[in-house]
């Protein structure tokens, strides 16, 4: 996932404290805008990980995960006892 929802709060967190020390109105109304920005991604992050984790065969496997064959030798073996997978070269 392409973002962490711990870590998109933390932003909006700062984003806040930010707002407290605003020059102007409009720099505050900014970091407001920004933390609330911030708060929606979390939002939307924790979300998309929680519908990761309901299907996890929806999920794309991880890299260097295992094929359906269950090992490359398995894998190699299946394609053995299939004539048209065998290569004439």
């Amino acid at each position: 996932m392409p973002g962490d929802p711990k870590e998109c709060r933390e932003h909006a967190l700062h984003c806040l404290e930010l707002a407290k020390t605003a020059s102007s109105p409009q720099v505050k109304a900014k970091f407001l805008g920004l933390a609330d920005t911030w708060t929606k991604l979390a939002d939307d992050a924790y979300i998309a990980d929680d519908r990761i984790a309901r299907s996890p065969s929806e999920a794309p496997p991880p890299e260097g995960a295992l094929s359906s064959c269950g090992s490359p030798m398995a894998c190699r073996a299946r394609k053995m006892d299939r004539p048209d997978a065998i290569s004439t070269r």
